[in-house]
């Protein structure tokens, strides 16, 4: 009753006021120290919350500098304005590697401590294998973190499969991590510490060909095939090589990379990069569809009807803005068309509107990777939360390409310029 009460007052709180036309453009409040180590090198976000003094939490930022670029990496730790407070690239010696995404949850109980964990999709090879899983302790008032150790992900072959997205998850005193991978398989760890021992234990599978329908499947391989002979035609590779890249985008398909854990609802949302976003049980029956991709991003004139979802292929990111009792919204990247979209929380997931993010009149954020949201009272900037969002292409005032960074929004600006209801609620992070 209280999820239906919730929409109902959306509808009316709508009715009464002019609905925007999407997507609506927000104005960002501060960006982060350039990342090292590549200008288009960033990805994904997390945001540390301190238990006591909200101004004093931490913003998380990685860097997946590609292979051809060295194969090194990181993550730095910047305060609220952007300012680094490090960058690292090893831990005790140990070299990091190209982390890709990260999710953290509160409270896990190891040994006589309990502590904040940070898990991240790691795809650097060690020993020749992929490394899988990284897990990090975060000392957030030392604003360090802690190399706990690289847990591959193994598949019925003993294969070590290659990481791709990640998110975390809590039911009650479980704490998993949620691994999506590019050839479309969704594996489930659990996190089990013994002693001051931590691992992670596979504790289910979701493949992608389970659960979509011909109909779905037929849409994805037209849209793949049209993406390949658009790149064909736009000179990135030869004749000789179509059928190749042809054989590789099908077999891609149902890549997977953003995702979002509903600890309330116990359930996750997920995307198929170029079918749409779905959401799952934390028990793994079967998903559903939150909405589907209507438009290819390679149309050359994308118009959408005024109700329905922008969604372009290349769903990307996901994060939750937390209102009471399971209320709220979830927020989606597109990074297709670099605008994010925004649906309700809990069980029927409304769309409720797009937006996009301009920190400058020339740096426009683009092609967003990953991003994460703070439902919480964050200082006189966010009074009611902020956005840390990875900005592919960083531009200075003149135009010019500088390093990767992330750009910081107040989410107090997206609720006043989509109309939306805001809850003034703590997000509780610690209970």
């Amino acid at each position: 009753m209280k999820f239906i009460t919730f929409f109902i007052l959306i509808g009316l709180f709508l009715s009464f006021k002019k609905s925007p036309q999407y997507p609506v453009t927000v104005q960002a409040s501060f960006e982060t120290t350039p990342v090292p180590l590549g200008k288009h090198s960033s990805d994904d976000t997390a945001i540390w919350l301190h238990p006591t003094s909200p101004e004093n939490s931490i913003i998380l930022g990685v860097n997946k500098n590609k292979k051809k670029n060295g194969g090194g990496g990181g993550i730095g730790l910047y305060d609220l304005k952007g300012q680094e407070h490090t960058f690292y690239q090893e831990i005790d010696g140990e070299i990091i590697g190209r982390i890709n995404n990260i999710d953290l949850r509160y409270n896990l109980v190891i040994g006589n401590r309990n502590i904040d964990i940070l898990a991240a999709s790691n795809r650097s090879k060690r020993n020749g294998e992929y490394t899988g899983t990284s897990l990090f302790e975060v000392l957030g008032n030392e604003k360090k973190l802690k190399l706990l150790g690289h847990f591959p992900i193994v598949n019925s072959l003993g294969e070590h499969l290659e990481p791709y997205g990640l998110c975390m998850g809590k039911d009650d005193d479980k704490f998993y991590v949620f691994s999506l991978l590019e050839n479309g398989q969704l594996y489930k760890h659990q996190l089990k510490a013994e002693g001051s021992k931590i691992h992670l234990e596979l504790v289910g599978v979701l493949n992608v060909g389970d659960f979509i329908n011909r109909k779905q499947d037929s849409k994805t391989i037209e849209m793949v095939t049209k993406d390949v002979l658009v790149e064909y035609q736009d000179g990135e590779f030869d004749a000789d090589d179509l059928a190749e890249e042809l054989t590789s985008a099908l077999e891609q398909r149902h890549q997977m990379e953003g995702c979002v854990g509903d600890d309330f609802h116990k359930e996750l949302y997920f995307g198929i990069e170029k079918l749409g976003v779905f959401k799952v049980p934390y028990e793994f029956k079967k998903p559903r569809v939150v909405a589907e991709v209507l438009r290819s991003q390679n149309d050359k004139s994308i118009v959408f009807l005024e109700s329905e979802p922008r969604l372009t292929d290349d769903i990307e990111g996901m994060a939750l803005y937390h209102g009471p009792n399971g209320a709220g919204y979830l927020v989606v990247s597109i990074q297709g068309i670099s605008e994010f979209a925004v649906f309700g929380r809990g069980k029927l997931n409304p769309y409720l509107g797009s937006f996009k993010v301009n920190f400058m009149p020339k740096d426009s954020v683009t092609q967003t990777d990953g991003f994460e949201i703070m439902s919480s009272y964050m200082g006189r900037h966010f009074p009611q939360g902020l956005m840390a969002i990875h900005d592919h292409e960083n531009t200075d005032s003149e135009g010019n390409i500088l390093e990767a960074n992330y750009k910081i929004l107040s989410f107090s600006n997206v609720l006043k310029s989509l109309n939306l209801p805001s809850f003034n609620s703590n997000f509780k992070a610690y209970k």
